[in-house]
């Protein structure tokens, strides 16, 4: 984190970006978005969120019958992609004090991405904690400090107790019970060995249960 003056814009730039959105049940596709964007990425030094996003092109295709109640509305979009810059919006797992983290903290591996040496920095939250916290591995330029990648997840002992997190419409029929939420998210240098903002992926499951009602 001491490194992102270094490794990261400071400045403003426009990024042409491709999103896809889906949600898939029983291998069918209910609902999938793919747009092309172009995103005004402002640097990591900006606190504001105000990056801004124009849409180029987009295709929207639903499969749903009317009477296809499982339908319902989740927290997703584009801006949660923008919120997962990890870099710009740091999250809990970066920015607490080690005598305040509720996270542990391991070395266990060294890599190779796109041909620079990667040291991989693996956390979970502490036995203690017994909430919803995230777990996973940070991936690090061993010369440069820069983050390359981040691989994390909702702590699966924990993730049931996260599931309203991510619904902002209940199904009136379905009972909705998040099973995982795991994320990915990628930088690459381009110029300078200045590094950008690369990929950002979301993966959400939810078991889903229909609701018994007295008659």
């Amino acid at each position: 984190i001491e490194k992102r003056k270094q490794n990261y814009s400071s400045t403003p730039v426009y990024l042409t970006t491709f999103y896809r959105e889906g949600i898939e049940h029983k291998n069918k596709n209910l609902d999938l978005t793919e747009a092309v964007l172009k995103v005004y990425k402002t640097g990591y030094q900006d606190t504001k969120n105000s990056d801004q996003v124009k849409l180029i092109k987009m295709r929207h295709i639903i499969n749903k019958d009317k009477s296809d109640t499982i339908f319902t509305k989740f927290k997703s979009g584009i801006n949660s992609c923008l919120i997962l810059d990890v870099i710009k919006n740091l999250p809990d797992f970066l920015t607490l004090e080690p005598a305040e983290t509720p996270f542990v903290y391991m070395h266990t591996d060294i890599s190779f991405i796109d041909d620079k040496l990667v040291n991989v920095i693996s956390f979970e939250q502490k036995q203690h904690e017994n909430i919803p916290l995230h777990k996973g591995q940070l991936f690090i330029d061993a010369e440069s400090y820069a983050l390359v990648e981040a691989h994390f997840e909702i702590n699966p002992e924990y993730v049931e107790q996260a599931t309203d997190m991510f619904i902002e419409k209940k199904s009136r029929d379905y009972k909705f019970t998040l099973r995982r939420a795991s994320y990915v998210v990628s930088y690459k240098p381009v110029t300078d060995s200045v590094y950008y903002l690369n990929q950002v992926r979301g993966d959400l499951e939810f078991k889903v249960r229909k609701k018994k009602w007295l008659p």
